[in-house]
């Protein structure tokens, strides 16, 4: 997506936020809907079978990412970069960190995520033990390179 129209949405979330204290995706949604020249309405699926069905695989990729175990929510699948689009295809985490290749893929991917949001929250001093952390990671290994 080009910058200017990546400018042009951000203008227009600011008009749907208005002087609320937040903005809500089902606003946006309306938002949009009302105005089907915005650059906000060219990023939906307005076809109702074809987000019907975009919703459902969502859905499948929610359920087989998080099996829950007892009272706790324990991976059971990843979804590694090498296996397409995020949520195409998932591999059984015992079996990926049995791999060594497999393994090494997911922490780097897992790295890649958490320099992103090391990254998002940095200037938070909330956060300052987990960035830290994060760097110090990053300190000792190669990973920091890949980020």
């Amino acid at each position: 997506m080009s910058g200017k129209k990546m400018n042009q949405i951000e203008v227009e979330l600011r008009e749907v936020k208005g002087r609320r204290a937040t903005l809500t995706a089902r606003q946006t949604v309306a938002w949009a809907k009302a105005h089907p020249k915005s650059a906000l309405h060219s990023r939906f699926e307005w076809n109702n079978t074809k987000a019907g069905d975009r919703y459902r695989l969502w859905q499948a990729q929610q359920i087989i990412k998080l099996v829950i175990v007892g009272d706790a929510e324990v991976p059971r699948y990843v979804s590694l970069s090498i296996d397409g689009k995020r949520g195409d295809g998932y591999r059984d985490v015992e079996q990926v960190i049995d791999d060594r290749v497999l393994c090494a893929r997911l922490v780097d991917q897992a790295f890649k995520e958490f320099w992103a949001v090391r990254n998002r929250y940095a200037n938070l001093l909330e956060f300052a033990g987990v960035v830290k952390a994060i760097d110090e990671l990053a300190e000792r290994s190669e990973l920091k390179k890949a980020a």
